[in-house]
């Protein structure tokens, strides 16, 4: 009797053990590496999770269907899908900021070197920012109004009188506007850019409709809008001509396959210094 209760206080143990080890795995920072790049899924210590198991395919899925947008160094860099908390950390980075205020202060050149983000797709094939090469193309439309310092009034005019529902209302480095919009079906850019065009009383740039479209990340103090369900982005499918299904209407695909009123909105807290697994200092060394 005694042996056997020895045994079973083992076992006990044993079973104890294992589930801390599992429970530690599933909660780990996973860094994913899109397919194709010959990186698979890792922890923070460098150690790798084998490809065919359960929990490696479960933490793809999962990373997957968080994708919002993508993400680049450059307007001319590759574009990797990102999360909403990647995203936002970003937006906080205090070499980013720096950047802006160089701009602000009359450092032009500096534009060119600003991270870019893709407001109409969540991820490309091989990280390609090409119209042809979207697979996670986004029922979304950036409005991007050049005209300087009339954030705030385009804010107020579509607070209570927007014809689309608002999920990003931000100023851009220069002090134009970006208007994120869901585009509904069986409305085209041209038609949503219009009616933006009518509701706020300033023209958006007719060239910003495609789904490989990006637009020049700036701080999160620029920001004056943000709905929740920027984060929560879905897919559309596309025919073999880049045209939305299920006889819906999208962007003209040869320019590039590019209703809750606006309400304040939090952001999470930073908890990342990284991004795909590449310190945020490393991204931009020197500018």
């Amino acid at each position: 009797m005694q042996q056997f209760c020895v045994r079973l206080k083992m076992r006990l143990n044993e079973m104890l053990f294992s589930r801390i080890i599992a429970s530690y795995i599933c909660n780990v920072n996973i860094n994913y590496k899109p397919e194709g790049r010959g990186e698979g899924l890792s922890n923070d210590k460098g150690g790798r999770l084998p490809e065919n198991s359960l929990l490696t395919k479960k933490i793809k899925m999962e990373k997957t269907e968080k994708y919002f947008s993508t993400l680049g160094k450059s307007h001319s860099a590759p574009c990797l899908p990102a999360t909403r908390e990647e995203w936002e950390n970003m937006r906080r980075s205090s070499w980013l900021k720096e950047m802006c205020r160089r701009i602000e202060s009359g450092d032009v050149e500096m534009k060119h070197k600003l991270p870019v983000w893709t407001p109409s797709c969540a991820e490309f094939r091989d990280n390609h920012r090409a119209a042809k090469d979207a697979l996670k193309p986004l029922a979304r439309l950036m409005l991007d109004f050049d005209a300087k310092g009339f954030t705030e009034q385009i804010m107020n005019r579509l607070k209570d009188n927007s014809p689309l529902e608002v999920l990003l209302i931000e100023e851009s480095v220069r002090r134009g506007t970006h208007v994120l919009v869901e585009l509904p079906k069986n409305m085209t850019a041209d038609e949503a850019q219009q009616l933006m065009k009518e509701a706020t009383g300033f023209e958006p740039d007719v060239k910003v409709k495609g789904y490989d479209r990006c637009i020049y990340m700036v701080p999160e103090d620029h920001t004056k809008f943000v709905s929740e369900k920027l984060f929560e982005a879905k897919a559309i499918e596309l025919d073999a001509q880049g045209t939305r299904c299920e006889g819906t209407a999208s962007p003209d695909p040869s320019k590039g396959r590019g209703e809750e009123k606006p309400q304040p909105s939090s952001l999470i807290p930073q908890t990342s210094k990284t991004f795909k697994g590449i310190p945020y200092s490393e991204i931009i060394k020197e500018y």
